[in-house]
């Protein structure tokens, strides 16, 4: 009955799952952000208040709560490599960060072009803003952290170490808004979300973070194959793969 779960564990059933599941995730991200972008950045109405400038909210929020997705999968995914000693696990934690790296740099990007008209400020050191930031070193960290070694095997350790005790940052992040709300500048967020279209509350939101969750799937598929794909039979990792192909 569980059989199909003890094969996740399976570097050899993995790589043909994700194989096989690469183009139909492909395709399906591809339909929803463009749908998410062009419903959020072309129909929606523009706010009261900021005018087409809030437009921006399509890309900063999902960025944003994908960085944290993201960092938690790969936090997740370290554990149990540490504690199940699955390789498949710390490969997915490797292809995991690049992407929430990139998610997260693109979130204090976009909230850099929202903050200059909305505060006159590019950026603050805002309690939500630092601690995205803070995700971002932490992201750097982890990828440094796991290349820094000669031995495949040490650097993974480490890598989910960091990534395991970093995942103190992300309630920091979630909750900033609340814990410092009189002195953060996502204020103006917060109350804005209060008098928003039915576009903006429910429909664009949903199908905008859809998009970016069926990319975020997608690319870690991507990016996992094409770790797959560097393994060459004369890489030391590759020997030791092959030797131990279920653990």
């Amino acid at each position: 009955m569980w059989t199909w779960f003890y094969k996740l564990a399976s570097p050899p059933h993995v790589y043909g799952a994700a194989a096989a599941l690469t183009p139909w995730l492909l395709g399906l991200a591809a339909i929803t952000i463009g749908y998410g972008l062009i419903g959020g950045l072309v129909f929606a109405p523009p706010d009261y208040q900021q005018g087409d400038a809030f437009r921006i909210i399509y890309v900063h929020v999902p960025s944003a709560w994908m960085s944290e997705f993201v960092y938690t999968s790969m936090a997740v995914a370290g554990g149990i490599g540490l504690i199940w000693r699955i390789k498949v696990a710390h490969a997915v934690a490797a292809a995991s960060a690049p992407i929430g790296a990139s998610f997260t740099s693109l979130a204090l990007l976009t909230g850099s072009m929202w903050g200059k008209p909305m505060w006159g400020t590019y950026w603050a050191w805002d309690p939500r803003l630092t601690s995205e930031l803070i995700l971002l070193f932490l992201y750097a960290g982890v990828m440094s952290l796991r290349s820094a070694f000669e031995d495949p095997s040490r650097g993974d350790r480490a890598a989910a170490l960091l990534s395991i005790v970093g995942a103190v940052n992300i309630p920091i992040i979630h909750f900033s808004v609340v814990w410092w709300m009189f002195r953060s500048l996502i204020l103006t967020q917060r109350l804005s979300f209060r008098n928003l279209a039915p576009w903006h509350s429910g429909q664009g939101r949903l199908f905008m973070n859809f998009s970016i969750s069926s990319r975020i799937i997608s690319e870690s598929v991507s990016r996992y194959r094409l770790s797959r794909l560097g393994m060459t039979p004369s890489n030391s990792r590759w020997k030791k793969w092959r030797r131990s192909p279920l653990s």
